[in-house]
């Protein structure tokens, strides 16, 4: 290969380097994730349900 040949190889895996060096980092998830509110979520309705099932069965 003569030197004033490009390589196109070596373009692409410098662009491809390049690229990923100035890349941003994704934003960091904020407030609580969605399985943890959905989880608490039900938590407080079976409670609510046995407390309206104790007062039914009592009353």
């Amino acid at each position: 290969m003569a030197e004033n040949e490009l390589d196109p190889a070596r373009s692409t895996q410098q662009f491809r380097a390049f690229t990923e060096q100035n890349r941003p980092e994704p934003p960091a998830p904020s407030g609580p994730p969605m399985g943890i509110i959905a989880a608490v979520a039900a938590v407080a309705a079976v409670v609510a349900i046995a407390i309206v099932a104790l007062m039914v069965l009592m009353g």
